[in-house]
């Protein structure tokens, strides 16, 4: 039995404002979703600055329209920043895996 594609409903809240589009079965909206650990790129810093997740999301959303013909209007960005205590890598919290691995590196 095939499957009936849903349209997607998207609400985008700025500053007091609510916009509500609905993206229907034939409409190509692209979801790109980032996920970060939540580290600073400079010492002292606990998250990456706002401006570094606006070119981020500028490129990536060029990419996709340079590659693959995305309007800048139809693509979505979301970056994810998630607690380093929460993000597992090689089995091991991802503190600890990168502790192991400077120390076989030295």
């Amino acid at each position: 039995m095939a499957g009936k594609a849903l349209g997607t409903k998207v609400i985008r809240m700025e500053k007091g404002s609510t916009t509500i589009t609905n993206f229907g079965p034939g409409d190509n909206m692209p979801i790109v979703t980032i996920q970060l650990t939540r580290e600073g790129t400079t010492a002292g810093a606990t998250s990456i600055t706002a401006d570094e997740k606006a070119r981020l999301i500028k490129e990536v959303s060029d990419a996709l329209l340079r590659i693959l013909q995305k309007p800048l209007d139809s693509t979505f960005v979301v970056i994810e920043e998630v607690d380093p205590q929460n993000w597992g890598w090689g089995g091991l919290p991802a503190l600890t895996y990168r502790q192991q691995r400077a120390k076989k590196s030295t």
